[in-house]
C-alpha cells in the first residue's frame, strides 16, 4: 500500500471538517483513504492512516469506518478501522486493520512499554514459587520448562536470556527506532526540545528497519527520534524474500529522503536475538526461522 502526504486541498478539507494538526506535514494517508470519514480529529506528531472504507456492526448498529471526535498522537492506523468518541487521546499505538476503538477515555502506550511481556508470574507456588515469564507467543511447553527445569541453572539462564530478548523485541516500536538512530550516529546526546511555536528543520536522517517474525517495519528517523514515511509489510517466509523486501523498502525510503533533500547518514536494523554489532551479523534469532543464523546482514544490505 502506498502512503502520501496531504495536499493543500486535502488539508483544507479536513480543517473544514473540524480537524487540526500540530504539523500537517507529518500526516500521511493511503491513496484510497476517504477523507470524508475523518472529522473533528486533532492530530499530534506523526500519524499514518489507512483506507477508511467499510463499516462495522457495533451494538447491533452498522457504523462507518473512520475517525470521529478523537485526538490521535504518533499512531499507525490500519485499513477499515473505526475510532470514535475518545475522551482524551490515543497515543503511540499501532492500530491494526479492522479494529474498532470507541467510547474510551484514553489509550496511551508509554515508550518502552512491554504490555506484560517479560513479566514473571508465580504460577507454581506449591513447588517452591517457580515463576514463569510471559511473552506474546508463550506456549505450554515453554511455560513448563521454565517452571520445571530450575534444577538446571545453565539451561534456565539461557532460556531466560531468550525470553528477555523476545520481550524486548515487543516493546513499543518507536523506542527501537530512536535507539537505532543513536546507534547509527554513534551518539547518545539528549534530544533537543522545540520552543513553543518553533519549526523543526530536518537535514540529516537515518533509515531504520524492525525485522520481526510477523511484520517488517521501516521508517525514516530524524535527529529527535521522530518517524517519517513509516512502512509496514508482512514478513516474507524465506530469508531471500525477506532480504529482497528489506532492500526494496530501504530503497524507497532513500528515494523519499532524497526528494526531501535529507542526507541519509546510515541504516540501522533491530531484531530479536543475538547480534554482533562489530560485524553487523545476526548470530541467531528468536523471532525468525533457523535460516537466520550467522547472517552477515550488514554486508548483504
Amino acid at each position: 500500500m502506498t502512503f502520501v502526504h496531504l495536499t493543500e486541498h486535502q488539508v483544507a478539507q479536513l480543517v473544514g471538517q473540524g480537524c487540526t494538526a500540530s504539523d500537517w506535514r507529518l500526516i500521511t494517508i493511503s491513496t484510497g483513504c476517504d477523507l470524508v470519514r475523518i472529522s473533528n480529529v486533532h492530530f499530534y506528531g506523526t500519524v499514518q492512516i489507512g483506507s477508511m472504507a467499510g463499516s462495522h456492526v457495533v451494538d447491533g448498529v452498522e457504523l462507518l469506518c473512520g475517525i470521529y471526535r478523537a485526538s490521535v498522537s504518533d499512531c499507525i492506523i490500519g485499513d477499515q478501522a473505526r475510532i470514535a468518541n475518545i475522551g482524551s487521546v490515543i497515543s503511540n499505538y499501532v492500530i491494526e486493520d479492522g479494529v474498532v476503538i470507541q467510547d474510551v477515555a484514553s489509550l496511551v502506550a508509554d515508550l518502552g512499554a512491554t504490555f506484560g511481556n517479560g513479566v514473571e508470574l508465580e504460577t507454581i507456588n506449591e513447588a517452591g514459587g517457580r515463576g514463569i515469564k510471559i511473552i506474546n507467543d508463550l506456549t505450554s511447553q515453554t511455560a513448563y520448562v521454565q517452571g520445571m527445569m530450575r534444577h538446571n541453572p545453565e539451561f534456565s539462564k539461557r532460556l531466560a536470556a531468550l525470553l528477555d530478548s523476545k520481550a524486548a523485541a515487543d516493546r513499543v516500536e518507536r523506542e527501537f527506532y530512536e535507539d537505532i538512530y543513536q546507534f547509527v550516529r554513534g551518539t547518545y546526546e539528549v534530544k533537543p526540545k522545540l520552543e513553543k511555536g518553533g519549526v523543526k528543520t530536518i537535514s540529516e536522517v537515518a533509515l531504520a528497519v524492525d525485522l520481526g517474525g510477523t511484520n517488517l517495519r521501516a521508517a525514516i528517523v530524524d535527529r529527535e527520534g521522530a518517524l517519517h514515511h513509516r512502512k509496514r509489510v508482512e514478513t516474507p517466509r524465506t530469508k531471500k524474500e525477506v532480504l529482497d523486501r528489506m532492500i526494496s523498502l530501504l530503497s524507497e525510503l532513500k528515494d523519499e529522503a532524497g526528494r526531501n533533500r535529507w542526507h541519509v547518514c546510515g541504516v540501522g536494523v533491530s531484531t530479536g536475538g543475538r547480534v554482533d554489532f562489530e560485524s553487523g551479523e545476526i548470530v541467531d534469532s528468536t523471532t525468525l526461522s533457523p535460516q537466520w543464523q550467522n547472517v552477515p546482514l550488514r554486508d548483504l544490505l
